[in-house]
């Protein structure tokens, strides 16, 4: 087993964490091998993971459910709860002892089922409501989404978790808990729910850019428009409601009918719209690594530049990675989407 490191000069960057509310980073910094952090678009927490040296065996193991807080350059890049430890032992690589944090406190009320129904009340009323009884302190909601009003809403043995995931996919948005606080967001706008534009990150070759795998134009799930069945209760009949896409949508034919049926027609219309906005999305993927960047966060802009034209261009993050070690540096890998601003088209002349 390899014995207890010494003191590791080799980060290259400032990396500090805080358990409990204290600051750990010294205590760590001899035995950290690594660090990481990523940060979600919606569907699943925030998660991060530290990896120490514990050849000598004296490094305590982490209690579930203490608060972590990872900063980076003076920002704050992670907020949530221990998770669990992990402790793995080879003859070659010696002992490492690994644990790991989520955005998430599972050991809180948040997964808890609740059941409750709204009369004539708004998409806000009905999620801060579950907030409250889940005992999460603030629920931040796209300005767009809290005006949503029906005549009912039930809530039905439902957690906070599985009812934010499920406006989240029917308005084609973003749910994610940070810390204390969840967020409903809506997707694809750059704006965070307080109105606040998301920062854009540059992606520059030859400074900060390390690698590009992109695939700036891709139509197969970009749709021209989208039909949503809605039931009138008026006249006992099915209606239907056709909101067109994106602008840069026109060279495609194809409709996207969605299988949902709406019980209204405002219902139908705000599922179209969100199906519209997503299929925007979908015009390109690919994924960007660059040196690390603490401004980087999911919704946020991507600015690549200087690698080639129809390549070039702005591109919406979805995912991050922050990640650090002493052999490889520290780095932030995003997956990206939505290429605008240039990015997917070329339009010199033919040789």
């Amino acid at each position: 087993m390899t014995n207890r490191p010494g003191p590791n000069d080799n980060w290259k960057v400032d990396w500090k964490v805080y358990v409990g509310g204290e600051d750990r980073s010294s205590v760590m910094h001899p035995y950290l091998l690594s660090i990481g952090v990523s940060l979600k678009d919606g569907g699943s927490a925030d998660t991060c993971r530290l990896s120490f040296n514990d050849g000598s065996g004296e490094i305590k193991l982490p209690e579930p459910g203490d608060s972590i807080e990872i900063v980076v350059k003076d920002r704050i890049i992670f907020s949530g709860t221990s998770d669990e430890p992990k402790f793995t032992l080879n003859k070659n690589g010696g002992s490492v002892l690994s644990m790991s944090g989520s955005g998430v406190d599972m050991t809180g009320p948040v997964k808890k089922p609740l059941s409750f129904h709204m009369d004539d009340a708004s998409l806000g009323d009905v999620m801060r409501k579950a907030a409250e009884l889940s005992g999460i302190r603030n629920m931040r909601i796209d300005p767009a989404y809290d005006k949503i009003r029906r005549d009912y809403w039930l809530v039905n043995r439902q957690s906070l978790m599985s009812l934010g995931d499920r406006f989240a996919r029917e308005l084609a948005g973003t749910f994610k808990f940070a810390g204390n606080e969840a967020v409903l967001a809506k997707r694809g706008t750059g704006l965070a729910p307080s109105g606040i534009l998301m920062p854009t990150v540059l992606a520059e070759y030859g400074k900060n850019l390390i690698s590009v795998d992109v695939t700036p134009v891709s139509l197969r799930r970009v749709f021209s428009s989208t039909k949503v069945i809605w039931f009138d209760q008026k006249t006992g009949q099915h209606r239907e409601v056709e909101e067109q896409g994106e602008g840069d949508a026109g060279e495609v034919d194809a409709v996207n009918v969605s299988r949902l049926l709406a019980a209204s027609e405002d219902q139908a219309r705000e599922q179209a719209s969100a199906r519209n906005r997503e299929s925007s999305q979908n015009r390109g993927s690919g994924r960007i690594t660059i040196d690390l960047d603490p401004d980087a966060q999911p919704e946020g802009l991507c600015m690549l530049k200087g690698v080639r034209v129809g390549v070039d261009g702005s591109y919406r993050i979805g995912q991050v990675e922050h990640s650090g070690s002493p052999s490889s540096g520290s780095t932030t890998q995003l997956s990206v989407r939505q290429p605008q601003d240039g990015a997917g088209k070329d339009t010199r002349p033919t040789r």
